[in-house]
Parts: structure tokens; C-alpha cells; sequence
């Protein structure tokens, strides 16, 4: 089983990840973004899995579709920031795509980086499939 480590690290308002694909071979490539959540975006990701889990109930489900669409942006956003912003980022991710089942995927984000973005919301926009739902993200 392979291993896909992003090393987070914030940089003033940039972030700073640091990819490691355990091989072999071994690679490694770096991806520099900026991103970063609306008090609206915060406040929508907390109603959703806090509040919308417990009170389902109309208009909630209407409500949930809007935040769900705007949770896959976001999730994209993540990723072309993560795999998209260097030829070496796409070529690690080219890497690696064909064997997520088989990849675990590792977030060491520290403190800072933890509180600034939402991991779990990773998102390939080719196949629409979280990163966490296909191998899972541990910390």
C-alpha cells in the first residue's frame, strides 16, 4: 500500500503543502495557494453537520443542497490548489490517481493548518469523489 503525505503549513495568508508519495519510487513536490473559508462558508459547514443532522426537516433539506454544492466547490478548489499548481503536483497526482483504493492518504496539518482548511472535503473534480472517501484521511 502506498502512502500520500501532505505536509500543511501556513505562510501568512499562502498555504504551503508539501506532497510525499511513498514509492516506490519515492516522489515529492510542493504546491504553494492561496484559500481560505467566508464567515458564510464557516457558518454553513457548521449548520450542516450539526444542526441539519438533528432538524432535518423542511426547509433544511433545501437549505443542505445549497451548502452540499457549495462543499464540493470548495473541495475542488482544495484540490486544484493542492494538485494542479505545478507540473510536478500533477505528476505526483497522475501518480497516484489510478490507485487510491490501495493509497492511504495522510493530512499533517499541525494546529494552525487543522483550523484554516476543511481536509475532509478534498475533492477530485474528474471522477467528484472525495480523497477521504476513497482511502480515507488520517491525521
Amino acid at each position: 500500500m502506498e502512502t500520500l503525505r501532505l505536509v500543511h503549513r501556513v505562510n501568512g495568508a499562502e498555504h504551503v503543502v508539501r506532497l510525499v508519495l511513498e514509492g516506490p519510487p519515492r516522489r515529492t513536490a510542493e504546491a504553494r495557494f492561496n484559500f481560505g473559508l467566508t464567515a458564510q462558508d464557516r457558518e454553513d459547514l457548521r449548520w450542516y453537520l450539526e444542526d441539519y443532522l438533528q432538524y432535518p426537516v423542511e426547509p433544511a433539506p433545501q437549505i443542505a443542497g445549497r451548502v452540499e454544492g457549495r462543499l464540493a466547490e470548495l473541495g475542488m478548489e482544495l484540490f486544484a490548489g493542492v494538485f494542479e499548481g505545478s507540473q510536478d503536483t500533477v505528476g505526483l497526482w497522475d501518480a497516484v490517481a489510478g490507485s487510491l483504493v490501495d493509497t492511504r492518504v495522510e493530512v499533517d496539518a499541525g494546529v494552525e493548518g487543522e483550523a484554516a482548511v476543511p481536509w475532509e472535503l478534498l475533492r477530485d473534480p474528474v471522477t467528484d469523489g472525495v480523497l477521504a472517501g476513497a482511502s480515507g484521511i488520517a491525521r
